[in-house]
């Protein structure tokens, strides 16, 4: 089942989906070990615009952070008293 793409109501036209193609690499440092790469050359359609997906963005953002922090002590190093600030007011913030 194909679903229409959907319609600018501006000019009359139906909008295509953006197909772009994604890299994204995280340098650590100045060695080439430093280097994680997180995603290769990843095909991404996007039928609507950002703020629809941006949940999902930063889902994904935090979550390669993550890899990147357990990956590189030095990355973790300086996350880790951000996230326990953040902890510590969530934790605040429900009692």
């Amino acid at each position: 089942m194909t679903r229409k793409a959907p319609t600018d109501r501006r000019r009359g036209r139906e909008r295509e989906p953006l197909s772009i193609t994604l890299s994204v690499t995280v340098r650590t440092g100045p060695e080439p070990a430093d280097r994680h790469e997180l995603m290769r050359d990843r095909e991404l359609r996007l039928a609507r615009n950002v703020f629809f997906y941006r949940d999902r963005i930063m889902r994904y953002f935090v979550g390669a952070l993550w890899r990147v922090a357990l990956a590189s002590p030095k990355v973790y190093r300086e996350i880790a008293p951000g996230l326990a600030t953040m902890r510590d007011k969530r934790r605040d913030r429900t009692t």
